[in-house]
C-alpha cells in the first residue's frame, strides 16, 4: 500500500514537473513576435538593397533587360518544330559577323505547306526558293525571355502562315539554341545577319519587320538604320511597344514595390542607361520612312498602354510630312488580351492584311 502511494506520488510529481517545463503562452508569443520582426527586417533590408545591386553587380541590368536565362518550354528540340504544333517549318542556323550561330525558324505560308516533304536537301532548296515567290515575308523579333518556341509566339506564326505569309522567327544570341551572350549592340548585328539572309532570297517579295515588346525597341533602332542606309523594309509592325527603355523600366510592374522609395526613379534610370540607346524608339521613329503600324492592348500591364501612345504621338510630331501616316490600333481592356495575346483578336488577320496590302 505504501509502495503504491509512493508510485502515485512520483507520477504526480513527474506530471507537475512536465507542466512546469512547458513554456508559458506569453513566452511563446514573445518568441514568435521576435522571429516575425527579424523576418520583416531582413525583407525590408532586401527591399532597400536590391535596386543598389544594379549599380554594384556588372551586367545585372542587362540580364534583367533580356531575361534570356528564362526559357519556357524548358527542354526544346528546335530541330523538330512539329513537336510544338507548327508544320512546314525549317530550322536554320545563320552565322553572324563575329562567328556566333543564330537560331531561326522559317515557316512556310499555308498554301506551300503541302510541298514540305522528301529529303532534307530537297526541303532546304524548297525553302530557299519559296522566299522569292512574291508572297510577303515577316521577320519576327521577339521580346525578352523565352525562345522562338514560346506558345504565344507560335500562335502568331501560325496566324501569319494561314494568311499566306512567310515567317522568319529569330532567337537573338543568348536566347534558345543561339550562341553567344545577349547584348543590345551585338543583337543589332544578329538582326542585320537575318535581314541580309532574307533579302538575298526574297527577290521582289516585300519584307516586313515585326517586333514585340522589347523587340519593338530593337526593331525601331534597326529599321531606322536600314532606312538611313537606303535599305528600308516594306513596313514596320510594333506590337505592345514602349517609347524608350528608361520609361519602360521606370514603369514596369516588377519595379512597383520601389516606386515610393525616394530617388528610385533616378537610380533605376542610371542603372539601365548603358545600352539604352538601342531601345530608344522615340529617338528613331523620325528616321523610319516606311509605313508603321502600332498594336497595343489597353490592359497591358507589362508595357503600359500610355507608353505606346507616347511613341505614336512622338512619331506623328517628328516624322517627315511625306512619310506615311502611322496606324495605331488599340484593343479594349475588356477583351483581356494583355501583353502577349493580341494574336487572339479575331480581327487581327484583317488588320495585318490591310497594312501589308494583301
Amino acid at each position: 500500500m505504501k509502495r503504491r502511494n509512493n508510485a502515485e506520488a512520483k507520477k504526480s510529481g513527474d506530471k507537475n514537473k512536465q507542466k512546469s517545463e512547458k513554456p508559458k503562452p506569453k513566452e511563446k508569443g514573445h518568441k514568435r513576435s521576435l522571429l516575425w520582426s527579424l523576418f520583416c527586417l531582413i525583407l525590408f533590408l532586401g527591399y532597400l538593397v536590391l535596386p543598389l545591386l544594379l549599380l554594384i553587380i556588372p551586367g545585372l541590368a542587362t540580364k534583367l533587360i533580356f531575361l534570356s536565362f528564362i526559357r519556357w518550354p524548358v527542354f526544346v528540340d528546335f530541330h523538330l518544330p512539329e513537336q510544338y504544333n507548327i508544320t512546314a517549318t525549317q530550322n536554320v542556323y545563320l552565322t553572324a559577323e563575329d562567328g556566333v550561330n543564330i537560331g531561326v525558324w522559317q515557316v512556310l505560308p499555308e498554301s506551300l505547306g503541302h510541298r514540305f516533304k522528301g529529303s532534307s536537301e530537297e526541303n532546304t532548296r524548297l525553302f530557299d526558293e519559296a522566299l522569292g515567290d512574291d508572297k510577303p515575308v515577316v521577320l519576327y523579333f521577339h521580346g525578352n525571355s523565352g525562345t522562338r518556341a514560346t506558345y504565344h509566339r507560335i500562335l502568331l506564326y501560325k496566324l501569319l502562315a494561314s494568311m499566306d505569309v512567310h515567317v522568319i522567327a529569330v532567337d537573338y544570341r543568348g536566347f534558345g539554341d543561339s550562341g553567344g551572350i545577349a547584348t543590345a549592340d551585338k543583337i543589332q548585328h544578329d538582326m542585320e545577319t537575318v535581314y541580309r539572309w532574307a533579302k538575298e532570297r526574297t527577290k521582289n517579295s516585300e519584307v516586313y519587320i515585326w517586333g514585340h515588346s522589347l523587340g519593338t525597341g530593337l526593331s525601331s533602332v534597326f529599321t531606322a538604320n536600314l532606312c538611313k542606309a537606303g535599305k528600308c523594309p516594306s513596313g514596320l509592325i510594333l506590337e505592345s511597344p514602349f517609347n524608350n527603355l528608361l520609361d519602360e523600366v521606370a514603369f514596369h510592374p516588377f519595379g512597383a514595390p520601389w516606386w515610393i522609395v525616394p530617388g528610385y526613379n533616378s537610380l533605376i534610370r542610371y542603372a539601365f542607361k548603358e545600352g539604352a540607346e538601342y531601345f530608344q524608339s522615340d529617338e528613331s521613329i523620325d528616321k523610319i520612312t516606311c509605313p508603321i503600324m502600332i498594336l497595343h492592348a489597353k490592359d497591358d500591364v507589362v508595357v503600359p498602354y500610355n507608353l505606346g501612345r507616347k511613341l505614336y504621338e512622338v512619331g506623328q510630331e517628328k516624322r517627315p510630312k511625306e512619310a506615311p501616316t502611322i496606324k495605331f490600333v488599340s484593343f479594349d481592356a475588356e477583351r483581356q488580351l494583355g501583353h502577349k495575346y493580341i494574336v487572339r483578336a479575331p480581327e487581327l488577320s484583317s488588320i495585318v492584311k490591310d497594312f501589308i496590302k494583301m
